[in-house]
C-alpha cells in the first residue's frame, strides 16, 4: 500500500520568479520538507538545476530535469535516463541555419554533463558539433532574434517532431528530448519506483510542459502569471507558493 505523497514543483516562474527565492517560499518550502518528499520538476539541465540548488540549499529528495528525460535522487543517483541519438537532430538544425542567417547557442546535455556551443551559424557549424557525444538527454537552442524568425522555428520544430521527437519551446529557448519523456510520465515513474501515491500528490506549475503532470491530481495549483492554458487544468490559481495550505490539503487526503 502507498503511504507517501510527493510534494512536485517547477522551478522557473514558480519557485524561482522574478530571478530570486523569497525567504517567504524558502521557509514554505523547508516546512514542506519535514511533511512531504520534494520533487523538483524543471526543464533544466544538470548544471542549471545544481547552480539553482547551491545559491537556495533546501531539503529535496528528487529532481526530474531536462523536461523529464532525467531523473535523480538529492544524492545523485540516476533513476531514469532516457536517451537520443544527436545525429538524427543535427541535419535539422544545419538545415535551419543555411535557410536563414541565424546564429545560436546549443547546450548538449547528457547526465550531468553539458557541453555548451556559443556562435553556431552555417558556416561553422560542421566543425563546431564534430566532437558532439552521439548519445544526448536533451539538446536545447538558444536562438537570437526569436521573435523575427517565428516561421522558420516552427517549421523546425515541426521537422523534429515528425522525427520522433519532443518539443518543448518558449521565448527564448528550444528544448528537443527524446520521445516519451515528459515531466508527467517521469512523475508517474518515480510513483511506481519509491511507491508514493502521485494521485493524492500537491503537484504545481506555470507553463505548457506541466500541463499534463498538473492533470495527475486534484491537488493542482497554476501560478496567476503562468499559460493561461493551464487555468482550466489546475484546481488552484495562487501568486506565491506560500498561498497553499499544507493543513488543508492533509483534511482532503
Amino acid at each position: 500500500m502507498m503511504d507517501s505523497i510527493f510534494f512536485i514543483s517547477d522551478i522557473d516562474g514558480t519557485i524561482y520568479r522574478e530571478k530570486k527565492v523569497t525567504e517567504e517560499e524558502l521557509f514554505f518550502l523547508s516546512s514542506v520538507s519535514k511533511r512531504y518528499p520534494i520533487v523538483l520538476a524543471t526543464g533544466r539541465n544538470y548544471a542549471m538545476f545544481h547552480r539553482f540548488i547551491q545559491e537556495y540549499s533546501f531539503e529535496y529528495e528528487y529532481c526530474i530535469l531536462n523536461n523529464g528525460a532525467l531523473v535523480m535522487d538529492k544524492n545523485g543517483s540516476i533513476l531514469v535516463s532516457l536517451n537520443m541519438k544527436t545525429n538524427m537532430i543535427l541535419p535539422l538544425v544545419q538545415e535551419m541555419l543555411e535557410k536563414k542567417e541565424i546564429i545560436i547557442n546549443m547546450i548538449f546535455s547528457h547526465l550531468q554533463q553539458n557541453i555548451f556551443l556559443e556562435g553556431i551559424h552555417s558556416n561553422n557549424f560542421l566543425k563546431r558539433v564534430s566532437n558532439i557525444p552521439l548519445i544526448t538527454n536533451s539538446v536545447t537552442l538558444e536562438i537570437n532574434g526569436y521573435k523575427e524568425l517565428f516561421n522558420e522555428i516552427d517549421i523546425f520544430t515541426k521537422a523534429i517532431e515528425r522525427t520522433g521527437f519532443q518539443v518543448n519551446k518558449n521565448k527564448k529557448y528550444i528544448d528537443i528530448s527524446p520521445l516519451g519523456s515528459g515531466k508527467a510520465s517521469s512523475v508517474i515513474c518515480l510513483g511506481n519506483l519509491v511507491d508514493a501515491d502521485v494521485s493524492n500528490s500537491i503537484i504545481v506549475g506555470d507553463e505548457l510542459n506541466d500541463k499534463e503532470m498538473l492533470m495527475l491530481t486534484e491537488k493542482s495549483y497554476c501560478m496567476v502569471n503562468g499559460n493561461s492554458e493551464l487555468f482550466t487544468v489546475a484546481n488552484n490559481i495562487i501568486s506565491s507558493l506560500t498561498e497553499i495550505s499544507l493543513k488543508k490539503e492533509e483534511r482532503n487526503e
